[in-house]
């Protein structure tokens, strides 16, 4: 099989920044790229964790300045602590991150193969946690930057051999062989398996990602709500939750680990005797069980607020409240957001807010912004009674946003 780049990735009309470690499969990658006369700067990481590091950086150089590319280095003088792996990723990527954004390039290309995604879904696999997706996709992102994988169809011997072919300077990183490193573990034994019996592995890592993208396309409907009934959620398998949470994080460009142990936590939660809970969630968010529900709740929107006279459609703290549709109003008034103490009159007794709150077994965060209307003294006019399902009530003046 000759190499090739996955045709619905990229874009000969945009400029990519290039990772390139002088390894046959960046090499080969290069090449494949200045056949097809791409836009391309040639990017590099020296760690000088090896003896061969200096060489490699020189010849990758003299390649460049003989065909004309443009090549950025990064010479890393010091290495921090903690895991090396990790330290390294972060480091090759915040630089590639940088030269996209200096450069204005469309994204960062790398040179991961076949193989290379066959032993990420084998890893995962050791690792026996939940994932959305096994192996490495297509395209990814780095602090925001894309990343393009456009050999995942292409395997490592074909990339050698292509390098062969045309004659590419290479060099082999040996501390690939090394077995302290769990990939390298993985792919000795990945090299002890037929052709046949790895693309019996790549088979079923395709079937599962299949099965986890009919599930995320069935959870597109709940994405349209930040509320969910509980009874609903507990029919699913631990699978359709974590998806589900998945989902909502990338819906609302949230960053949260979902994990089993939190979707434990989150069991436990839900099925406590406790009508009410808060819970923390991520930076500017919390959730909340509710009775029969579980909502996302973004901070912001459940702050106090007090208009004198509003006009037309007022959209405040996740609400919506249509004064043209409304009951006749005061020539002038107040709409401000519910206080506990605030008292409704119910036939010849009158009765506070937070116990209606209760009594209407409305969410934690609805009652510190639900409206009230009151005289510019402070009497009040009108305190709606909280009712499920408002936006589904076409003449009704409040809607609930979800």
């Amino acid at each position: 099989m000759k190499p090739f780049l996955n045709p619905n990735l990229l874009n000969p009309a945009k400029t990519y920044v290039v990772a390139v470690s002088f390894g046959p499969d960046s090499m080969a990658l290069l090449h494949l790229l200045q056949q097809l006369a791409f836009k391309i700067e040639v990017a590099h990481v020296n760690y000088h964790l090896r003896k061969e590091s200096d060489l490699e950086q020189s010849q990758l150089e003299q390649y460049c300045l003989v065909h004309d590319l443009p090549l950025h280095i990064l010479d890393v003088s010091k290495m921090p602590k903690g895991n090396l792996q990790a330290q390294a990723r972060k480091i090759r990527y915040d630089f590639f991150n940088d030269l996209v954004n200096t450069l204005h390039a469309e994204g960062i290309l790398t040179a991961h193969h076949q193989d290379d995604d066959l032993e990420t879904a084998m890893m995962q696999i050791q690792r026996s946690n939940l994932y959305e997706y096994f192996g490495i996709r297509p395209v990814g992102f780095w602090d925001g930057v894309k990343v393009y994988r456009p050999l995942l169809d292409v395997s490592k011997q074909a990339l050698m051999d292509y390098c062969s072919e045309h004659h590419i300077p290479y060099s082999i990183d040996l501390s690939n062989t090394k077995l302290i490193y769990q990939r390298n573990r993985i792919r000795a034994e990945l090299n002890k398996l037929t052709v046949s019996e790895q693309d019996k592995k790549r088979k079923a890592f395709q079937e599962a990602n299949q099965l986890r993208q009919q599930i995320l396309q069935s959870l597109q409907p709940f994405m349209a709500k930040r509320s969910i009934p509980i009874a609903q959620y507990q029919q699913w398998d631990i699978l359709k939750r974590f998806l589900y949470w998945v989902l909502l994080n990338q819906t609302h460009g949230i960053f949260f680990p979902i994990t089993e142990s939190w979707l434990n936590k989150i069991q436990q939660i839900l099925t406590s005797q406790k009508p009410n809970i808060f819970i923390s969630f991520a930076r500017g968010w919390h959730l909340e069980k509710a009775y029969d529900h579980i909502w996302l709740v973004k901070n912001e929107l459940i702050k106090p607020y007090r208009f004198k006279n509003p006009k037309g459609t007022v959209r405040v703290s996740g609400l919506n409240i249509d004064l043209d549709r409304m009951p006749q109003l005061p020539k002038t008034f107040i709409l401000r957001s519910c206080k506990p103490n605030d008292l409704l009159m119910i036939k010849t007794y009158a009765k506070p807010f937070r116990r209606l709150a209760i009594d209407w077994k409305m969410p934690l965060f609805l009652r510190r912004v639900w409206p009230v209307f009151t005289t510019p003294n402070g009497d009040i006019i009108l305190l709606p009674r909280y009712q499920k399902n408002y936006d589904f009530k076409a003449n009704n003046w409040l809607e609930i946003l979800e």
